[in-house]
């Protein structure tokens, strides 16, 4: 919804939207200035629909450049004039510029590139705190306007000030401060595209059919039904279209939970724990431990040095590759030689010092047992 204050403009063109429009300024402006706000509004709408021409953009730069300006002057003049201030802010929030913007331009020749081309925007400045203030400060000096007011809760739904702007228009629609049937009419259908807005179809229909009471023959209520009616059905059209297809249980593999790394004060073993050996995997030769370090005895354990192996290295028994054994027999040429004797061992007998031999004789208390 853009705030226009070019009215005839608008109508000749049908480019009015469902909601309502600002009115012009009730108070006669300067000609020049408000000859140019309304010929730029007007070229402005036209250049949004169309590539405008390079004369055309040029007089559309013009028209803004020369019409803030006096806005800003007058403005700074007469700092409280409302009607300075509700020029300023119209020029603000609504007049429009042009802009340089990049965009993709393709040619089968040469390909796609990107190019530097003039565009339209409305707002002649990219924040709207400005034109929000000079309108709200023009509705504090002129309290009696309600055209003021109202324009001021249209600018701040166009800028996405919902809130702000259903409290003054629910304030109108009471009856605070007093407007006529018309301005009453015009803040039930603001009030139903903020409902819209928020997405609350149901309760925009309800502030339009409130805004008819007041006069049934309303063209904007009617555009403004319509539009209603457009935008349930897609709603209902978007809440019948098949979900999307969701893949089976079976299809999903199911999420592997993480496992958590043990701290170190977990991963140290208890005292006179013995870690469990697992079986070695098929095919899997192990290899002997090395040596003991020097200096160490066979009982000897130095600490954080492997101990040695047990048993017989993997392979000790098993016959090298190739290896044959031949039949059980008699090597030829073999002779098995005579026995050797030893030598016997002659002198005399060794003696013991100290060693007496005792008496031949039974040894007392002995008795020979009984023989198996």
């Amino acid at each position: 919804m853009r705030l226009a204050l070019a009215t005839l403009f608008l109508m000749v063109c049908s480019c009015a939207l469902w909601a309502a429009q600002p009115a012009a300024p009730p108070q006669a402006s300067p000609p020049e200035v408000a000859s140019d706000f309304d010929r730029n509004v007007a070229l402005g709408a036209i250049l949004e629909t169309r590539p405008g021409t390079q004369p055309e953009l040029e007089e559309l730069g013009r028209l803004a450049e020369r019409g803030l300006k006096q806005a800003r002057a007058a403005a700074a003049k007469s700092p409280d004039s409302a009607e300075a201030q509700y020029e300023l802010g119209s020029w603000l929030l609504y007049g429009y510029r042009v802009v340089k913007v990049e965009q993709i331009s393709f040619n089968p020749d040469t390909g796609a590139r990107r190019v530097v081309v003039d565009h339209v925007k409305q707002g002649l400045t990219d924040d709207p705190t400005e034109g929000l203030s000079a309108l709200k400060k023009a509705t504090d000096l002129a309290p009696k306007n309600t055209g003021y007011l109202l324009d001021y809760a249209a600018a701040l739904i166009d800028y996405d000030r919902d809130y702000d702007a259903a409290g003054i228009l629910k304030g109108i629609w009471a009856g605070n401060p007093p407007v006529s049937m018309q301005e009453k009419m015009r803040a039930g259908l603001l009030l139903s595209s903020v409902a819209a807005d928020n997405g609350d179809l149901a309760g925009a229909r309800e502030w339009v059919y409130s805004a008819l009471s007041l006069d049934p023959n309303a063209a904007e209520a009617v555009d403004r039904l319509r539009y209603l009616d457009t935008a349930e059905a897609a709603q209902a059209q978007a809440a019948q279209a098949p979900p999307e297809e969701q893949p089976s249980e079976e299809e999903v593999a199911p999420e592997q939970p993480q496992q958590q790394q043990p701290s170190q004060e977990e991963q140290a073993p208890e005292e006179g724990y013995q870690q469990p050996q697992s079986e070695p995997e098929s095919g899997y030769q192990e290899m002997p431990e090395p040596p003991a370090p020097p200096g160490g005895g066979p009982d000897e354990y130095v600490p954080g040095y492997p101990e040695p192996p047990t048993g017989e290295p993997p392979g000790y028994n098993e016959a090298p590759p190739g290896y044959e054994e031949g039949p059980p027999g008699e090597v030829p040429g073999y002779e098995e030689g005579p026995p050797v004797e030893e030598p016997p061992v002659e002198g005399p007998p060794t003696e013991v010092p100290g060693y007496e031999e005792g008496p031949a004789g039974e040894v007392p208390g002995y008795s020979e047992g009984t023989s198996y």
